[in-house]
């Protein structure tokens, strides 16, 4: 196991300690705790950390505080959600981007399809899902732009829950959403899923991005955004595109159009999109921002460098500009502060004249035991200067006010700054000095405004006019002209040469425009699916998605035949490029590149591919006229389920449909991530009109209802009922659970209302197979039952209800049976939340039933841990709860039946000595039958063994016949080899031993020397008499007989490492009644002392030895380069041996 998974698991079981506890606690407790769930220490050093303060301090989702000198610990409450994503994650494989050819796109048909009117609205959420603790949701971090356009954009509306006074429920009622004008056709989707490929993680090294390039002084004042525009755009106005910095010229979009740039905000490579904004470039820009020389000084020959230099040095030193190329200087001043930011800021506005200022706070419970403030102040309303006090917790309304007070008070008096056009100017010398330190501090380049307006605010001192024909002669600098500005990138002067030739990064894709028609309606196709909070997609039926059809036949074609002699040779990270997988091209960007792997996002469709260096192309400029295809949105109404999502099948089968979307008018942007790139939408089934975005919340709340427990995994459930063998009902209390609880609420009362035409059924033994919906007379509650028993008369049933494992007797003429898939096809389809497990018990005690009721009332959460799956599929557990008195965790199986507590009667893995009372009755062989069920191996802690029908490489170490064999580990071997050495170094001057019988204890681990000169760690088995102890050699898988003398103490650094051998079998049966001697010296000779593949077929006791486990493996010989030897194949063709049919 890697430390990555090691370390979250440990987190994950750290935090469950400290979620069921009242209060926090310190670390000897938290200790304590960890050793009772889980059964050994916490390995924070194996983690990589010196002490467990350390570790502690280092998880983010954990909150420390000190009183008296103590360090308590308390674990962050986080959302319902993110605690259900982490326990689906870990029962479901990784999604990874889907490889699909790609999509033949047809011309449109239909080009003004008619938009599904806007019925559905999803109810109104907080925005606190953008808070998650356990994992911060990054929408996809790529270099790319989309723009949103929308002629029309719908005014907002309050939403349904608003309308019908509903502000808490997250029910879904179809009957709340009118039925859009399309056909009443609609099936409800399969609950049968097909699990999907396993998903590469999407983790890699954010690049820098290039900075925005200042604009000139001349600017027109902001608009308002696409989404608070309620008029229409202006006549003959094509849309604004952003062009990436990289790359080639500004082009005029049309011969009266003008020039614009929309550039990305975000500092690291992340993608955004931006309302559109209609801004003039001035006709004569200041000539401070354009060059006042011709391009050809960049190639001035270095000879001529020197000369130049010196002429520029007889220019007086720091000379003013003259008054006729520069504005007069308009100084703005800080105002003095006086330690109330809100006063100071009403000053700065009202001295500036900026306008109105407008403020407002708002509280939420994002703690358990307080209400955290959050104040957002708008400037002159103007949503660009809208400034807010979060991510500050703050616990009072003044603190958070002051907080956002001095966020706007310090961007304004930065924002308000003008230049200093009377500064002095920079000799020639301090720009050669200066500003290639500054062009190194942005890898992927800057824009020449970009530097200049930095060195006034760094050094208080004016560029001259010619600077950049100054550093054209630098051999670390390098340039690049677009349109009327260039790029400086820092190189050595080796690469110089690489920037002023055809690079593939000179050529960028125009970024994606999604336009909305005057509907508010747009028809795309979903090309990839990470999550609720991340859909990709592709807009169709439009004269732009033609193109890119047609270009990516043209592409296709033109690099199946070419492509050989358009490798990319040298890549740069935000560059655009041509990729080829599988089958098929695409348009790339790359976004990492790790020696030969190029890890990049697929503009067109949103997927994210790690490909070879080889199979990435320079992009032709004809191939990227045409925009990039692929934008990004989030489903509306499912904020709470967004976490969860990332591991929904049902998601999954979206992929390569076409819908129609609509932007959520009823999203709060106020308070939303400003870095959140994605589009709140609501999406359509393009035929029928039903809203996706409604059944998608039912079916995930359906995935994610599933009980399931993992081993090993603690988990917080109820204990709904109890039976008299041992076993129990256990709900997870999942969103899920909640959801179906509030359909069965709801489903119930419209059959008390007389609101549904569904009548009771006649129930018999003919149709008892069915799952039913009735109400029970004891509760007046409506429960999902299923008829389990009749009785003889055939006038009363037994039915089980499903969801909390309860048997009762009803009277079948007095209750009326509803079949349930005619109540709701939805409720029938969730799982049954009654999960069945029996508790890992030697024994059941009479008052079972009776002590789990004290113990585990149905209200009070407990926490459960997976120990196994029984051969009859029932899980079985160990419960765990805190005591009332001193918040203790102890065990709910230890306190149903105490002599369980003796699997610790042979120490705690410390080989501490017990009392002379115990030691005298165990070496006397008092608990004969305790010791039978004792590991061979004593207190060392067993090896990490694989889930069944995983991998398992293995080395034999000791052969008696096919059905008992000893392997160990082989990932180990070089520890046991380490150990082994330090071992024999430890005992080569021991003589005698210093133990008396009456130290001896079964399952205490000793070195003693065996035949062979060498000293092994050794397991007690039995204490016959000082001359006979039976012993286990841990490590080897032999077992013997010695006499006192040959046993030693054995140092604690020793008995860290888990016993090596383990017992295992193949899974055939002898050919005659038993094995042979010719069988056994057959397989002796085939496998000893060899390593082998192996995959876990079974694990199970050992008949012999109650405490062993012994490994079902078909071991595979893999030494040959051509064939692999499957082994019990080999034993079975050769006759010593039968398949075990």
């Amino acid at each position: 196991m890697d430390n990555d998974k090691l370390r979250d698991e440990v987190i994950s079981q750290i935090r469950a300690c400290l979620i069921s506890t009242k209060g926090a606690r310190d670390l000897r407790q938290i200790k304590s705790d960890y050793s009772m769930l889980m059964g050994c220490e916490i390995p924070y050093q194996k983690l990589g950390y010196k002490t467990l303060e350390l570790f502690i301090r280092s998880i983010p989702t954990l909150r420390i505080t000190q009183q008296n000198g103590q360090l308590l610990v308390d674990a962050v409450v986080t959302q319902q959600s993110a605690h259900i994503a982490k326990f689906v994650e870990k029962q479901k494989t990784k999604k990874r981007t889907t490889s699909r050819p790609p999509p033949r796109y047809q011309p449109r048909q239909n080009p003004r399809r008619q938009a599904v009117p806007p019925r559905w609205r999803p109810r109104t959420v907080s925005t606190n899902w953008q808070r998650s603790y356990e994992s911060p949701r990054p929408p996809a971090t790529y270099a790319h732009t989309q723009v949103v356009s929308s002629p029309n954009p719908p005014a907002k509306k309050p939403s349904v829950w608003e309308r019908l006074g509903n502000r808490d429920g997250p029910e879904v009622n179809r009957s709340n959403y009118a039925e859009p004008g399309r056909p009443s056709a609609y099936s409800e989707p399969s609950c049968s899923y097909n699990a999907p490929e396993p998903r590469r993680p999407s983790t890699y090294s954010e690049p820098n991005r290039l900075p925005e390039p200042t604009r000139s002084s001349t600017q027109p004042e902001p608009k308002p955004s696409v989404r608070n525009r309620l008029g229409p755009r202006e006549a003959n106005t094509e849309p604004s595109y952003s062009f990436n910095l990289i790359r080639h010229a500004l082009h005029d979009l049309d011969g009266n159009s003008e020039k614009e740039v929309t550039l990305s905000r975000q500092a690291k490579l992340r993608l955004s999109q931006k309302d559109i904004t209609e801004e003039k470039v001035p006709e004569n820009p200041s000539p401070l921002l354009t060059p006042s020389f011709s391009p050809e000084f960049l190639q001035w020959p270095a000879a001529e460098v020197p000369q130049v230099a010196s002429e520029m040095n007889s220019t007086p030193r720091r000379t003013p500009l003259d008054a006729d190329s520069s504005k007069k200087n308009d100084v703005i001043t800080k105002i003095p502060r006086t330690g109330d930011y809100w006063e100071d800021l009403n000053s700065f506005v009202t001295m500036k004249n900026l306008g109105k200022i407008t403020c407002k706070v708002i509280t939420k419970q994002l703690h358990r035991h307080r209400l955290d403030f959050f104040c957002t102040i708008t400037i002159n309303n103007d949503p660009k200067k809208s400034y807010r006090s979060y991510p500050a917790d703050c616990l009072d309304e003044k603190t958070a006010k002051q907080e956002a007070s001095k966020k706007a008070l310090d961007e304004l008096e930065k924002s308000c700054k003008t230049e200093h056009y009377g500064l002095l100017l920079s000799d020639i010398m301090d720009v050669l000095t200066r500003v290639p330190a500054m062009v190194k501090e942005h890898p992927c380049g800057v824009w020449n405004t970009l530097i200049q307006e930095n060195y006034i605010a760094r050094y208080n001192e004016q560029l001259p006019l010619n600077w950049i024909e100054i550093l054209s002669s630098q051999p670390n600098i390098a340039m690049q002209q677009i349109a009327d500005k260039y790029v400086l990138n820092y190189c050595e002067p080796s690469q110089k040469t690489n920037f002023s030739g055809r690079q593939a990064q000179n050529v960028t894709v125009l970024p994606n425009t999604v336009s909305f028609n005057e509907d508010g309606f747009l028809v795309a196709e979903i090309t990839c699916v990470n999550s609720a909070a991340e859909i990709w997609f592709s807009q169709r039926e439009t004269a732009e998605s033609d193109r890119f059809a047609s270009m990516s036949l043209e592409m296709e074609a033109h690099y199946s035949k070419l492509g050989k002699y358009e490798i990319a040779e040298t890549i740069q990270m935000g560059g655009h490029y041509v990729a080829f997988s599988e089958t098929w091209w695409c348009r790339v960007r790359v976004f990492e590149v790790n020696g030969d792997d190029i890890h990049c996002f697929c503009i067109d469709f949103g997927d994210e591919w790690v490909i070879k260096k080889d199979a990435l192309y320079i992009l032709k400029q004809e191939f990227a006229e045409v925009q990039a295809q692929a934008f990004v949105g989030r489903l509306a109404g499912l904020e709470e389920l967004y976490e969860v999502s990332k591991s929904s099948e049902h998601l999954q089968t979206l992929l390569s449909r076409t819908v129609q979307v609509q932007q959520d008018s009823n999203s709060d942007d106020s308070e939303a991530d400003p870095s959140d790139p994605t589009l709140s939408v609501v999406l359509y089934d393009i035929d029928t009109g039903k809203p996706i975005n409604e059944e998608i919340i039912t079916y995930i709340g359906i995935e994610v209802a599933t009980p399931a427990l993992i081993v090993n995994a603690p988990t917080d459930v109820y204990v709904t009922h109890a039976l008299n063998d041992g076993t129990v009902y256990i709900q997870s209390r999942s969103v899920g659970y909640e959801q179906l609880m509030s359909l069965i609420e709801k489903a119930g009362q419209n059959i008390v209302d007389k609101k549904t035409a569904v009548t009771p059924v006649k129930v018999s033994k003919s149709n008892g197979d069915d799952l039913y919906f009735i109400r029970s007379k004891a509760d007046d509650l409506w429960y999902r039952v299923k008829i389990i028993d009749w009785a003889p008369g055939g006038k009363h049933v037994q039915v089980l209800h499903v969801d909390d494992g309860r048997a009762t007797v009803v009277e079948v003429n007095d209750t009326d049976f509803y079949v349930l898939r005619d109540i709701s096809d939805v409720i029938s389809k969730f799982p049954l939340q009654g999960l069945r497990v029996r508790l890992q018990l030697s024994s059941v005690p009479v008052n079972f039933v009776d002590r789990v009721r004290d113990l585990m009332p149905p209200n009070e959460a407990v926490i459960v841990k997976l120990i196994k799956v029984d051969t009859d599929y029932v899980h079985v557990v160990e419960f765990f709860k805190r005591s009332k008195t001193d918040n203790v965790l102890f065990s709910i199986n230890l306190s149903l039946v105490p002599e369980n507590g003796f699997r610790n009667a042979a120490g705690d893995g410390n080989n501490n000595a017990k009392s002379n009372k115990l030691r005298r009755l165990i070496s006397l062989n008092q608990f004969d039958d305790a010791n039978q069920r004792l590991p061979s191996a004593g207190c060392l802690t067993p090896p990490e063994i694989p889930e069944i029908g995983q991998f398992f490489d293995v080395r034999v170490c000791y052969t008696v016949h096919p059905h008992s064999f000893f392997v160990q580990p082989y990932n180990d071997v070089q520890k046991l080899n380490a150990l082994m050495v330090e071992m024999q170094e430890a005992f080569k001057n021991v003589r005698t031993s210093t133990l008396q019988i009456g130290d001896i204890l079964p399952g205490k681990v000793y070195a003693s020397m065996y035949t062979d000169g060498k000293w092994y760690r050794t397991s007690v088995i039995k204490v016959i008499h000082p001359s006979s102890i039976s012993v286990f050699y841990s490590d080897f898988g032999y077992y013997g007989n010695i006499i006192l003398t040959q046993l030693h103490p054995l140092e604690e650094k020793f008995l860290k490492l888990p016993y090596q051998a383990i017992k295992a079998k193949l899974d055939v049966q002898p050919k005659n009644a038993k094995w042979c001697h010719d069988d056994c010296d057959y397989f002796k000779n085939l496998i000893d002392q060899k390593s082998f593949v192996s995959i876990l077929r079974s694990v199970e006791k050992d008949i012999l030895c109650p405490g062993d486990i012994v490994l079902t493996l078909k071991l595979i010989d893999t030494s040959s380069q051509n064939v692999d030897v499957y082994i019990d194949e080999v034993i079975i063709k050769e006759g010593k041996a039968i398949d075990n049919c």
